[in-house]
């Protein structure tokens, strides 16, 4: 049995109501009743923030871009099929060309410059996004799996900012704009578990624009989504 508040383990019998036998959580002090909560195992908790299982939570080729006719632009008709059939074979040859770039990348050659970068510049590592709630600063978010990170800021709440991310995803008429052409993948394309490890840096707020931008010069390009590749810099990952 898992409180369905906190997905603690810690929880012990407390009598019944309507019915339903009333459990007590003892980790967050939450009650609540088996039987009303079936769907508890559709939840996961990453960073401690509750999350619905769902396939977005991971990017994969599917999910990275699904058609649709809806413009994402203000006063712009429905799109033809014609136009998403062509849009959708655009976003997969995108895709599958900088994975490709992207799976050539060692591993271990990041993890050794990521630590070496965090500890340089007193980055800490978190494991609850409670503990950057109301913080302000400078945050780096790991993608392992990519051997990626993005480097982001907040001038109030980094665990918001975070969220966000998570939570947000590219219209699928904006997939290959200009905008994204010359990065490797947006930040919001990727699900939360894709984010792996997060750093940040309290930084006072009205210095956070200076220290982002500094933050991202400095880190690796190669290894930086923030960062706009040209095709020199592309083809030599």
């Amino acid at each position: 049995m898992k409180c369905v508040n906190c997905n603690s383990t810690n929880v012990q019998k407390d009598g019944n109501h309507n019915g339903y036998q009333r459990y007590k959580c003892l980790n967050c002090k939450k009650r609540f009743d088996f039987g009303k909560y079936e769907n508890v195992n559709e939840y996961i908790l990453h960073f401690n923030l509750k999350l619905k299982k769902q396939d977005n939570n991971k990017l994969t080729r599917e999910n990275y871009c699904v058609p649709s006719n809806k413009p994402s632009y203000y006063g712009r008709e429905v799109y033809s099929d014609e136009w998403v059939k062509k849009q959708h074979e655009r976003c997969l040859k995108n895709f599958d060309g900088k994975m490709t770039k992207v799976n050539k990348l060692n591993h271990n050659d990041f993890n050794n410059y990521l630590i070496n970068f965090v500890n340089k510049y007193d980055f800490k590592e978190i494991k609850d996004l409670n503990e950057v709630n109301n913080i302000s600063g400078i945050y780096i978010m790991v993608l392992d799996s990519y051997s990626q990170v993005y480097i982001g800021m907040s001038k109030n709440t980094i665990k918001r900012r975070i969220i966000e991310h998570w939570r947000k995803r590219i219209p699928f008429d904006r997939l290959v704009s200009s905008k994204n052409r010359n990065s490797l993948i947006n930040i919001d394309s990727f699900g939360a578990l894709d984010t792996t490890r997060i750093f940040y840096k309290q930084v006072e707020s009205e210095l956070c624009d200076n220290y982002l931008d500094k933050t991202v010069n400095e880190f690796n390009d190669i290894y930086n989504l923030n960062s706009d590749l040209d095709e020199q810099t592309l083809s030599d990952i």
